[in-house]
């Protein structure tokens, strides 16, 4: 047989070997995925959105206050146990935070898990109703003080990006306050205040709290039955009546405030008395008129209901008024009202 010569049979098992050989040498395509690997956490990012990779916020900056240093509107850090209320609500799965406005309880603020990273205290927003935006920013504070300060050293956004949100901020630790709601007075207000005040009377119409080691004060004043002078009925519009020539104040300044969440006028003014001595009556005190002294007002003419006069009075010598106004202010930044 002449070997050069296939068969038909060779000849087509030679076909089968070439086209076996080329489909082995062909390469395959990688399988495309049905969706996109998931991304890795972060490093300060724990796979729960509702934990922080870190340290668990030591005791003695739990369950205390750190408020906003000239914050307007007055808003409080709070770092909180794992087993609080609020952290055991968002289930956090270990400490939380909660940034609330003191001035508004309707306000939700923010809250979300906070742990220790590198030395200083992280706060995820998770949970900030009224700034969507925020969520899944952390911001960063390093404890001063041993623990009294705290100050806003970084914030990231949850791309990982800088951002400035209370970067440079100080925080300071509240002192020990009293939580005083009057058994008396005729309209449900609840207020906190430090060692240096103490209540010096109350009332149905008007209670006072007073300064130690200065003859001033602060006095919330339902105004419904009060007497100016002589007896004269409480003016309608008292900011109105102030500016007019009946007044027995001349008034330096106003400005629009709120006060536990209602609208009102402050003002601050100087006493022209002339012959009348008394300024206002009410039902179990009154007071005489400072004449050439300082006082302090804030008027709010709808509380649920009631006319409420905020009163601010420095010593005789009228040397620490401003003292007391801004110790005061204080004061009124927690003041919450509520419904009869």
């Amino acid at each position: 047989m002449n070997q050069t010569r296939f068969t038909k049979l060779s000849y087509v098992l030679l076909l089968f070997v070439l086209v076996a050989c080329q489909a082995q040498a062909t390469p395959t395509a990688a399988p495309v995925p049905s969706s996109p690997p998931a991304a890795e956490p972060s490093a300060t990012q724990a796979s729960d959105e509702f934990a922080l990779a870190g340290d668990p916020i030591p005791d003695n900056l739990l369950n205390v206050d750190y408020f906003l240093v000239d914050g307007n509107p007055p808003v409080v850090i709070r770092l909180r146990e794992r087993e609080d209320p609020q952290c055991v609500g968002m289930n956090a799965v270990e400490n939380c935070f909660t940034i609330l406005r003191v001035d508004n309880s309707a306000d939700p603020g923010a809250r979300g898990p906070a742990a220790i990273i590198n030395g200083q205290v992280a706060l995820l927003f998770q949970i900030v109703p009224y700034g969507p935006d925020d969520v899944g920013s952390i911001e960063y504070f390093e404890p001063q003080e041993d623990g009294g300060v705290l100050v806003g050293v970084k914030c990231e956004t949850k791309t990982g990006a800088e951002c400035n949100a209370d970067v440079g901020s100080t925080w300071k630790l509240a002192s020990q306050q009293t939580t005083f709601s009057p058994k008396t007075f005729d309209l449900p207000i609840t207020v906190r205040y430090g060692h240096e005040w103490r209540v010096a009377e109350e009332y149905s119409d008007v209670f006072t709290l007073s300064y130690t080691g200065h003859d001033a004060g602060v006095s919330f004043i339902n105004i419904k039955n009060a007497k100016i002078g002589d007896g004269i009925a409480f003016p309608d519009d008292f900011v109105t009546w102030l500016q007019s020539p009946d007044s027995l104040f001349q008034v330096e300044d106003s400005k629009p405030v709120l006060v536990g969440g209602f609208k009102g006028t402050q003002i601050n003014a100087i006493g022209t008395c002339g012959e009348k001595k008394m300024w206002i009556i009410l039902s179990g005190t009154g007071w005489w008129c400072p004449s050439g002294g300082h006082i302090g007002f804030i008027y709010l003419d709808d509380v649920n209901g009631e006319r409420i006069l905020i009163e601010v009075q420095g010593s005789p010598d009228d040397k620490d008024y401003m003292f007391i106004v801004d110790e005061a202010q204080k004061v009124l930044d927690t003041v919450v009202f509520s419904k009869p």
